[in-house]
């Protein structure tokens, strides 16, 4: 079966069995399960798509547009203690920031899965759902723009579908929050004066990389921050902030792709201004 050269970075994987990821569960139930062991099979499956993924690569994958395909013994094999793994792997371009959305169908048992493309590490998948539904839907945040996979296996023979969606970036700002360095962090502000007053800092975007907050009045900025990508320098993303404000309160800046947040508090009092370059890995 040719391969074609694709340029992606995650996969798509649909399997005899398993995989990892929450999915929701559409379609009848099947009669027989692969095997007495699924977590172990979905272990196995998990490698051998991992294996197989780099170099073996059907097509491309445009969102929206439904695959359908068949697996049958031409296709790259890859072969364990379960039996012998086919699989098919399909590329596409994601961005940074989008939710992408797969739907498998197939009247195999398998798993689903999204991997990264040059190691075919298993990044999300459709975990039970594959082994007991013949329709299986599951997410992923894409956290880097780029190449990614989307494919099928299957310890067996047999037909199936794919499809693609991109719901497009998370929400990011309101009148509160700051979304820079390309909307990737949300920073906010919570202040607290000395005569009890509380509030959240009112946000006014500069650049991509820059804003600032005012707190009493929109004439009065009390804070600058900038968020800058530094990885070509360190490997980490940097936040820096100018006070010109000496209440007391805290700035809470959050990688949107991860999770992960710091937060800078202010003693009431102080006048600083602060230079972090290490504050984000990505």
């Amino acid at each position: 079966m040719v391969r074609w050269t694709v340029f992606l970075a995650a996969a798509v994987s649909l399997l005899c069995l398993p995989a990892t990821g929450s999915a929701q569960q559409t379609s009848g139930k099947r009669a027989t399960l692969p095997g007495s062991d699924v977590e172990a099979a979905r272990e196995k499956a998990h490698a051998s798509i991992r294996a197989l993924s780099p170099s073996c690569t059907d097509g491309s994958a445009a969102f929206g547009h439904t695959i359908s395909g068949q697996l049958d013994v031409s296709d790259c094999s890859s072969t364990d203690s379960s039996g012998t793994l086919y699989a098919d792997f399909y590329a596409f371009s994601a961005t940074a920031g989008h939710t992408v959305t797969m739907t498998a169908h197939s009247s195999l048992a398998y798993i689903a899965t999204i991997q990264d493309f040059s190691s075919g590490t298993v990044l999300a998948s459709s975990g039970s759902c594959g082994l007991t539904d013949d329709q299986c839907t599951f997410s992923y945040l894409i956290p880097a723009s780029g190449t990614y996979l989307a494919g099928i296996g299957a310890y067996g023979f047999g037909s199936y579908t794919l499809t693609l969606t991109d719901s497009g970036a998370q929400v990011c700002g309101d009148s509160h929050t700051l979304c820079l360095s390309n909307s990737n962090y949300a920073v906010s502000v919570q202040w607290a004066t000395t005569d009890g007053r509380t509030g959240s800092g009112t946000a006014v975007t500069l650049t991509s990389d820059t804003g600032y907050f005012w707190f009493f009045s929109s004439s009065n900025v009390e804070l600058v921050v900038k968020v800058l990508d530094g990885t070509g320098i360190n490997g980490k993303h940097w936040v820096f902030y100018g006070a010109l404000s000496n209440v007391s309160y805290t700035i809470t800046v959050t990688n949107r792709l991860t999770g992960v947040s710091r937060n800078y508090t202010n003693n009431q009092g102080n006048l600083a201004s602060v230079a972090d370059t290490q504050a984000f890995d990505n």
